[in-house]
């Protein structure tokens, strides 16, 4: 899925895709060391113009969803990117953009002499805001032009011919295919928002990409393999060029669409809808934090709906390539398929991110990106629902009510705003990806009630999982998660359980602040600190529990928090918690009583 989503957190973990690698890296800043230059927007006089005409096209490697990237180079138009005009004294003395097919038109005057037209990677105007860069310290763009030459005594306008971007490096060594590849795949993003939601006035906000071939922007943040991945707050992204030179076999996204508009999707989240992952490591085959799994799904999602839109073959796949194969005038070079799954497998038999579970899809993140699909395909359900349910302030992401983004809480904002005939429609779709239209499964609210019908309520824990050399407690079936809003005015908060069935199960209770990383008790048992746990009950020992856990509010600021009871099952077998609890949850003597 994306290969990296980073969090301006100060110390945080970087989330891959694959390997489950986990690198400390410092990002509270942008790695901008210099300004870009000015974009030139404005069109200027002429007294005896002169039309000019040509053309800019990029070559782009094709991909096969059986073999990769594969075959000779194709050429498409570079679309709505910035048009500069210069004299031979190199003063620029006319601005423009192409269009839809690459096709560039402007006026000068008509005076004698050699002049230059020059395409950039970049665009800022109604159709998209992007540079493609190609590093943070020099924030340089890259271009292509042409020359072409007047006498003066032109009487019509007058063709300069095309211009290429190469995405073969003995064509061009910047290849800069690459870097127009990206803009394009931008301009897709933001026209299927146009077109889908019926808003042709809608741009998204300027990112900037860095992105240079053979090069792996991972070593900004000190990580040796191949990584695309966003700068969050920043408006970033970071695409892969390869690896120490090497395009030819490595590891590359720049005709990577899936990966491209992933990452785009990670920008979207963060500037229209609202972003709570906390990072961390994913594989789209485990339970993972349903932050995560959300920001992750959705990514993976939009970059499905975007390429669909013109070619539903390969829109229904996420795939991310290596290297290239099949191009009939270089040699040495060898590529395939790193990852790829298809976005309309049924969620029980999908070859990544199965669900078995009640309520396991929302801590799935293939399994969301599954259900964002199949919703506008199986069920026929318009785009611009998911839009509104995902950026809208009153009714979406974006509203007062969502404190922790997770699959829940869109699901019960896209279920308001859909007609009965829909709501069944997506009824089945969650059906089959095991979720639910509300936060039952994740930061479901309590408040506080004299009694409650929701209690007791039950919790059969099951053992750790290894990702990697790691044990991870199940955060499903271990866990309990409830959203709750502090008022300030103290009181003792209280877990009161006692056994239901089989061995004794040991349950804890913590409180987590609203942007809180979930730790493993494996790291708790090493001595690892959490400074977003503010408070905690979690005696390790069951042979001395009471069978209630508590802390003194005391002292902690007013605002939303995160409840979790969690069992305890570092180092325990699967016969040792062969066994389920019952427990309730008070505040000063009365029930917190969960919504659903």
């Amino acid at each position: 899925m994306g290969k990296l989503l980073l969090r301006p957190l100060g110390f945080l973990i970087i989330a891959l895709f694959l390997g489950a690698c986990g690198t400390t890296v410092e990002s509270g800043t942008s790695l901008k060391a210099a300004a870009e230059s000015s974009y030139c927007s404005t069109t200027k006089s002429t007294t005896n113009p002169i039309t000019i005409t040509a053309n800019a096209s990029y070559y782009y490697r094709q991909l096969s969803t059986s073999s990769g990237l594969v075959g000779n180079p194709v050429s498409r138009g570079i679309a709505y990117a910035e048009v500069v005009v210069k004299d031979s004294s190199g003063n620029t003395i006319q601005c423009a953009q192409t269009d839809l097919s690459g096709n560039i038109s402007f006026q000068i005057d008509k005076t004698a002499g050699t002049y230059q037209i020059q395409v950039n990677s970049r665009a800022y105007n109604s159709y998209l805001k992007a540079s493609v860069l190609t590093d943070p310290t020099s924030n340089a763009f890259y271009t292509i032009s042409k020359s072409f030459t007047l006498t003066g005594s032109e009487s019509s306008s007058v063709n300069a011919g095309s211009l290429y971007a190469y995405a073969r490096i003995a064509e061009s060594p910047n290849m800069e295919g690459g870097a127009f590849n990206i803009l394009y795949d931008i301009y897709l993003a933001n026209q299927y928002i146009r077109t889908q939601t019926s808003t042709p006035s809608f741009v998204a906000d300027k990112v900037s990409v860095y992105w240079k071939q053979g090069f792996n922007p991972g070593s900004y943040v000190g990580v040796s393999s191949g990584l695309s991945f966003y700068m969050q707050g920043q408006r970033e992204l970071y695409i892969l060029g390869g690896v120490n030179g090497n395009t030819k076999t490595a590891d590359t996204d720049h005709f990577d669409n899936s990966v491209i508009i992933h990452e785009y999707g990670h920008f979207l989240e963060d500037v229209y809808g609202k972003s709570s992952s906390p990072g961390g490591s994913h594989d789209g085959n485990f339970i993972i934090d349903p932050r995560l799994a959300w920001s992750e799904g959705w990514a993976n999602f939009i970059q499905g709906a975007v390429i669909s839109d013109s070619d539903a073959t390969r829109g229904k796949y996420y795939t991310d390539t290596y290297g290239y194969s099949g191009d009939t005038t270089e040699s040495g070079e060898s590529g395939g398929i790193a990852i790829q799954f298809d976005l309309t497998e049924p969620g029980a038999t999908a070859s990544l991110d199965k669900v078995g579970t009640a309520g396991e899809g929302t801590f799935r993140e293939v399994s969301v990106s599954r259900t964002l699909y199949k919703t506008i395909t199986t069920a026929s359900i318009p785009f611009a629902n998911i839009w509104t349910a995902f950026s809208s302030t009153t009714a979406g992401m974006r509203a007062p009510a969502n404190v922790y983004s997770n699959p829940g809480i869109f699901n019960m904002f896209l279920n308001s705003g859909l007609t009965s005939g829909q709501q069944s429609s997506f009824s089945s779709v969650l059906n089959d990806e095991k979720q639910n239209k509300t936060t039952v499964d994740y930061a479901d609210p309590v408040t506080s009630s004299s009694t409650c019908g929701k209690y007791p309520r039950q919790l059969t824990p099951v053992s750790d999982a290894y990702y990697g050399s790691e044990p991870r407690s199940n955060q499903l079936r271990s866990n309990d998660f409830y959203l709750f809003y502090y008022d300030g005015s103290g009181g003792t908060l209280a877990l009161n359980y006692s056994q239901v069935t089989g061995n004794t199960i040991d349950l804890d209770l913590y409180l987590y602040n609203s942007t809180y990383t979930y730790q493993e008790e494996y790291y708790d048992s090493i001595g690892q600190s959490n400074n977003t746990v503010v408070r905690r009950s979690a005696r390790l020992n069951p042979t001395f529990e009471t069978g209630s856990e508590s802390f003194d509010l005391s002292g902690l600021g007013a605002g939303y928090y995160l409840i979790n009871v969690k069992a305890h099952t570092f180092n325990k077998t699967s016969a040792s918690l062969n066994g389920t609890a019952q427990y309730s949850l008070t505040l000063k003597g009365s029930y917190l009583c969960p919504t659903n």
